[in-house]
């Protein structure tokens, strides 16, 4: 099942006078023909191919035939096959209502889409869907679906057909998959997104979407706010979704449509809690959800992997939210090649919540390893935001590398109440190789009182443990804070080698210190242990991306960190792919 056998047949005309073919049909389920056809001549001695082809949708023998009328009579010809599950060879269609001869065998000849949510219709059984099944989506499907029983543990695919979206006005589930213990792929046609760091995402012709969920204020006819676009479930296997744009599923256009602190809306691309299996979201496009991404890892889970990877993501409250409660170390999370922007649409009338791109919380300190690089947060994050990179908890392992973050007054225009990056506590940060890029954030309402917004704000939390926290690299340019540093202990030098610019002195304090501020910069400035390689100008000479232009202070100001290549392959290259030296300085921030 899910390929087709092909078999060649030769009509030879044996008699003296000219045979001329008045009809060809064709009987049996998953058998077709072609080449000779209706009005086709043979003269005597002549010989024509018929191409008999045998697709069976369900297991087991089959019967067929055709029957062929001339001028000289009828002839049957008997067909016979046979159907075999194989491991990856059941392909079942679903569409919006069974169509063609609804046997599941194509697209044309589609089940209603309500097949997947009978009970009757999964098992190891031929014709049910188990492990090493593929279900393909046909056109709109306007249903959720959802596992009724689980099947083993082998992989399920569902592959949304050229162009096809699951779409409703304002449903609250499209795939739930908490009732099963498989693994899934859940795909697209091609990656699409954020690809080749290319700030213009391509689109993603197939679509989980809301039609008609939002704001009263802007125009939308429902307010459903418990959503999950996929749902995994605490036994579900590993999960992969690609190649798909999902949302929006709920449009926030107004501030005071917003009941966040008791999670009234909660409108989940992907929510993976608990999460035991390892979970990928790749080569797609995230927007207008509350939280893109929720996986949450619990105790006993077998070291799953959390990977994100070429994502757009945009007009998310949060594009990932990670809780975990495990110790000790249960899992590890890998992010790269995002482009994260445009939260604005969250803005609220009070600072009821969070609005961040990345937030971890809950007792994060037991992750084997937390990788975040090569991306690009930018464009608007007004409303009472915290963070493009908000680390609450003590997070273990973490780097932070080869990513730019771009804050501009025009797009910035309501401050963050922190910083660009904050850091909550745990051992093991380096974060190196980053570009800050900040021209100041105006307080709306303020006229020209610039606000204390910081490039990178490193504040140990109550409670939280530090150590061996290393900041190297790193180019800050612009804004009222450079950098905060609140109780995190370095490794032996590594708080050096950073470039600071164009700060805007306002009283608060470019630089600050366990309490203390200062606007001029000097080697371990108020006690900070700040190496003497790091320096501060008044222009480091950019391009708006980042990319440093000839005669740049950034430019070999850097210290070499291949021997941490082992560990962060990603390093050894600059956020665009270009190699670094293995020997000799490198450049300051992410662009070499």
């Amino acid at each position: 099942m899910g390929t087709t056998a092909a078999l060649g047949v030769t009509l030879r005309n044996a008699g003296n006078v000219n045979v001329i073919f008045s009809s060809i049909v064709v009987g049996g389920k998953g058998f077709k023909v072609s080449g000779a056809g209706t009005g086709t001549t043979l003269t005597p001695g002549q010989s024509v191919p018929l191409n008999v082809t045998f697709a069976p949708s369900a297991a087991g023998p089959a019967a067929g035939s055709i029957d062929i009328g001339s001028n000289a009579g009828t002839v049957s010809i008997a067909l016979a096959g046979s159907g075999t599950l194989v491991a990856g060879g059941n392909h079942i269609y679903l569409a919006q209502a069974a169509a063609g001869l609804a046997d599941g065998s194509s697209c044309a000849d589609a089940f209603d889409a309500s097949f997947f949510n009978a009970s009757a219709n999964w098992g190891t059984a031929t014709g049910q869907i188990g492990s090493a099944a593929t279900v393909h989506l046909c056109g709109v499907i306007p249903i959720s679906l959802s596992t009724p029983t689980s099947q083993g543990t082998g992989l399920i695919t569902i592959k949304f057909e050229p162009n096809a979206k699951m779409q409703q006005p304002a449903a609250t589930n499209f795939i739930d998959l908490s009732n099963s213990t498989n693994s899934w792929l859940i795909t697209g046609q091609a990656p699409c997104g954020f690809q080749a760091q290319n700030p213009i995402p391509i689109p993603c012709p197939e679509k989980i979407q809301n039609t008609d969920n939002g704001s009263p204020a802007g125009g939308f006819g429902h307010q459903v706010f418990h959503i999950n676009a996929i749902a995994i479930g605490g036994s579900t296997g590993s999960v992969t979704v690609q190649n798909l744009e999902i949302g929006p599923l709920y449009m926030h256009t107004d501030p005071a449509d917003f009941s966040f602190s008791n999670g009234a809306i909660l409108a989940n691309a992907i929510v993976d809690d608990p999460m035991i299996g390892s979970l990928t979201f790749q080569d797609s496009i995230c927007h207008d959800t509350s939280w893109c991404l929720s996986p949450n890892p619990r105790q006993g889970a077998p070291n799953p992997v959390f990977t994100v990877a070429r994502m757009e993501f945009y007009d998310n409250d949060h594009d990932i939210a990670l809780g975990s409660t495990c110790s000790p170390a249960c899992y590890s999370v890998d992010i790269g090649w995002i482009h994260s922007h445009n939260h604005e649409n969250w803005n609220t009338t009070s600072n009821a919540y969070h609005h961040d791109g990345i937030h971890t919380f809950n007792s994060q300190l037991q992750a084997t390893s937390v990788r975040i690089h090569n991306s690009l947060f930018d464009g608007v994050w007004n409303g009472n935001g915290t963070d493009p990179i908000f680390d609450q908890v003590n997070l273990q392992n973490l780097s932070l590398y080869n990513n730019i973050f771009i804050c501009t007054p025009a797009e910035c225009t309501q401050d963050p109440n922190a910083g660009l990056i904050a850091y909550g506590g745990g051992p093991n940060y380096f974060a190196v190789n980053n570009t800050i890029i900040q021209t100041g954030i105006q307080r709306t309402g303020s006229g020209s009182t610039w606000t204390n917004n910081v490039g990178i704000d490193l504040t140990l939390g109550s409670g939280r443990t530090t150590g061996n926290v290393t900041f190297q690299n790193n180019l800050i340019t612009g804004g009222a804070g450079l950098l905060t540093i609140n109780g995190p202990l370095f490794a032996p030098g590594g708080l050096d080698y950073n470039l600071y610019a164009n700060g805007i002195a306002n009283g608060s304090g470019l630089w600050a210190f366990n309490g203390k501020s200062t606007n001029s910069f000097s080697a371990d400035w108020l006690g900070s242990g700040e190496g003497t390689h790091s320096q501060y100008v008044a222009d480091p000479l950019l391009i708006p991306d980042g990319t440093p232009l000839p005669g740049s202070p950034a430019i070999g100001a850097g210290t070499n960190l291949t021997a941490a290549c082992g560990r962060l392959p990603e390093l050894c290259f600059d956020y665009f792919g270009n190699a670094r030296p293995a020997t000799g300085p490198w450049t300051v921030g992410a662009r070499q």
